[in-house]
C-alpha cells in the first residue's frame, strides 16, 4: 500500500532526525570540520514542524498562546523529546522552564481524554432520547 502525502513527510522527518542524531552522537559534533550543536539540530525540527503549522520557528519559541501556535509547540516537543532530546534541552531552547514542556504533553493527553469522555457522554446522553 502506497503511503500517502502525510505519511512520506513524517517518514522524511523521521529520517532527517534520525541522521541529525547520528551525526551529533557519532560524529562527536563534527561535520566537515564544523561544530554541529544541540540548538542548532533542535532549530532544524522546530522550522519543520512551523513550516507544516504555517507559523515561523521564532513565533513558536515566543509566548503568544493562540490555539496554533500551542499546538505547533507541542508537536515540536512531542518530535524532539521522540529525537531523545532532554526535556532540559527542549525547554531550554523554547526559552520555557522544563516542567512547562512537560505540563504541556501532559495537557495533551489530557485533553484527548476529556474529549472522548465527552463524546461518550454525548453519544450516551442521545441514545436516551
Amino acid at each position: 500500500m502506497a503511503e500517502t502525502w502525510s505519511e512520506q513527510q513524517q517518514r522524511h522527518a523521521r529520517e532527517r532526525v534520525s541522521l541529525l542524531r547520528a551525526i551529533l552522537v557519532a560524529g562527536g559534533g563534527e561535520v566537515c570540520g564544523a561544530e554541529v550543536s544541540v540548538p542548532e539540530l533542535l532549530e532544524v525540527l522546530c522550522e519543520e514542524v512551523a513550516s507544516r503549522h504555517r507559523v515561523s520557528s521564532e513565533e513558536m519559541r515566543g509566548h503568544c498562546r493562540r490555539a496554533a501556535l500551542v499546538e505547533a509547540r507541542r508537536e515540536a516537543y512531542e518530535l524532539m523529546l521522540r529525537a531523545e532530546f532532554s526535556v532540559s534541552e527542549v525547554a531550554r531552547f523554547f526559552r520555557r522552564d522544563h516542567t512547562t514542556v512537560l505540563f504541556a504533553l501532559r495537557g495533551a493527553e489530557g485533553a484527548a481524554q476529556r474529549r472522548s469522555q465527552l463524546v461518550a457522554a454525548t453519544v450516551g446522553a442521545l441514545g436516551e432520547v
